[in-house]
């Protein structure tokens, strides 16, 4: 039997119970089922997104920076990592991105050491604390993974991004090769939580977890920031930058 809880906004999923016997903190969760038995799916309030831990392996790869924009405003994202082998995920969601439904967002600006790797962009748009991997470059659906730049069948040398395009594996990540991306008409005011990661053909947004190609051990990130919508009409018409980072908002 295959059993999976749906969070509502604001919460998250917790586990499945039998009784008081946690049973399994899958979603979804696979059981085979012998006799009548009553499963609950336990939520909490909050939302507590999957990254990977620990440090990078990889001794040459590392981001520095990255800039998003909308052509009008931007955020300069400063300090990812400041060198090979630093933590794979870093929290930057004090890094506000100001931006207003049905805008097209892009990399001005992105500095990634070392090659051979891929991109991958996500909005949680319904703001349940994880990220799906339905592709929705051009806002027509409610895939959450918006932008990247190779994903393929595992071990093929050629694949497709987020446009269509086929391009290689060797393509690396570069501001000019990650496809831009358009946020729904009618995305509602508020706060969302985009993230950017780097890894090596895969599209789990909690990282690759494939033998020999986890995401600590191929050399990626994991950088999480906040998108902020605004009504129609009333974004602001300069941008600000935070110094030194994580100082405020």
């Amino acid at each position: 039997a295959l059993f999976y809880a749906m969070p509502n906004s604001g919460y998250s999923f917790l586990n499945w119970t039998n009784g008081s016997t946690i049973v399994s903190t899958n979603n979804p969760y696979t059981t085979t089922v012998n006799s009548l038995l009553t499963y609950t799916a336990n939520f909490k309030q909050g939302l507590e997104y999957c990254y990977p831990t620990g440090n990078m392996q990889h001794s040459v790869r590392y981001l520095s920076n990255f800039t998003l924009t909308d052509g009008v405003l931007e955020v300069e994202v400063e300090d990812v990592q400041a060198a090979p082998k630093d933590e794979v995920y870093k929290d930057r969601t004090s890094s506000v991105l100001v931006t207003e439904p049905g805008s097209t967002l892009y990399f001005s600006k992105l500095n990634w050491h070392g090659e051979w790797m891929h991109g991958y962009v996500y909005v949680d748009y319904n703001c349940d604390g994880a990220f799906n991997t339905i592709s929705n470059a051009l806002a027509l659906n409610n895939g959450e993974l918006v932008s990247y730049n190779y994903l393929s069948e595992k071990g093929a040398s050629v694949g497709t991004n987020s446009r269509g395009e086929v391009v290689s594996n060797s393509c690396d990540v570069l501001a000019d090769n990650m496809p831009s991306w358009v946020l729904p008409s009618d995305l509602a005011p508020g706060d969302y939580r985009l993230r950017f990661k780097i890894d090596w053909n895969d599209s789990d947004p909690c990282g690759s977890v494939r033998q020999n190609n986890e995401i600590q051990v191929n050399g990626g990130c994991i950088c999480d920031i906040t998108l902020r919508i605004l009504a129609p009409g009333t974004a602001p018409v300069a941008t600000s930058k935070v110094t030194p980072q994580d100082a405020g908002i």
